[in-house]
């Protein structure tokens, strides 16, 4: 489909950014946030009483926002996913059940997959696959939106992915997973955000990062993490924002 680049904004950034230093090094933060702070917001049975770890990613380009409830009864992971420029889109590399089996709790266990559904949410249409592994019950979820039309391969600008599993020997019920699913809420998306309510700790996109590497590591071990107890995605983080070139004819691939 050709090579694809980012508007003439983020073009600016990175020429600062060739001028004066690398991204990695100055302008990705990587840090842990509280509740307030957060864009994302749970109103399951599942998760009701409970508070998730939560992460947070930006760079000039997009923001990454992890969270986890590891400790009750169903255990839930998930990822959101947002470009920030209107000339931007999210590449989503993944197949849903390829996606299972990035996060460092599912890796290398056998797994039974069973079937294959969706639900229509306040986040648009999540589809949601069940499977077995290590005698629980479990179901990965991924679902993608707004999506940028002038894209010549209509890519989402937003995307969430994820799973949850029961406890051991306790069957994962689809009046769980669907409550669950539907009851994922987004600051800016599902619900305003309100003149009073705090910004996030990396909203500030642009900024160099100042955040100590102790505390950025720590929060590495919580959104990826392959010893125990394991925690997290190993592709985190995923940076899967690309820019493209606006088209008045839109192509998907293999059509042209």
């Amino acid at each position: 489909m050709g090579s694809y680049f980012r508007s003439f904004t983020i073009f600016k950034i990175s020429l600062l950014v060739l001028v004066s230093g690398c991204v990695d090094g100055q302008y990705r933060k990587i840090t842990q946030i509280p509740s307030e702070n957060s864009l994302l917001r749970f109103y399951g049975e599942s998760q009701r009483g409970s508070s998730p770890e939560r992460v947070a990613y930006a760079d000039p380009w997009e923001y990454e926002e992890y969270a986890a409830f590891k400790n009750g009864k169903t255990r839930l992971e998930l990822f959101y996913i947002t470009a920030r420029d209107s000339g931007s889109a999210v590449e989503y590399p993944y197949h849903l059940r390829q996606m299972v089996g990035t996060w460092h709790f599912n890796a290398g266990k056998d797994k039974v997959w069973g079937i294959s559904d969706s639900i229509s949410s306040p986040l648009g249409e999540i589809y949601y696959d069940r499977f077995s592994q290590d005698n629980q019950s479990c179901a990965g979820f991924e679902a993608a939106w707004d999506d940028e039309t002038v894209d010549p391969r209509i890519r989402p600008g937003k995307v969430v992915f994820g799973y949850l599993c029961a406890d051991r020997n306790v069957r994962l019920s689809t009046e769980k997973i669907e409550n669950t699913l539907m009851n994922i809420g987004i600051r800016g998306v599902t619900e305003r955000i309100r003149p009073k309510d705090p910004s996030q700790i990396t909203a500030d996109f642009g900024e160099k990062n100042m955040l100590p590497t102790a505390s950025i590591n720590a929060a590495m071990r919580i959104a990826n993490s392959n010893t125990a107890p394991v925690s997290g995605n190993r592709d985190f983080p995923f940076e899967f924002v690309v820019g493209y070139q606006e088209s008045m004819h839109p192509q998907i691939d293999g059509v042209d």
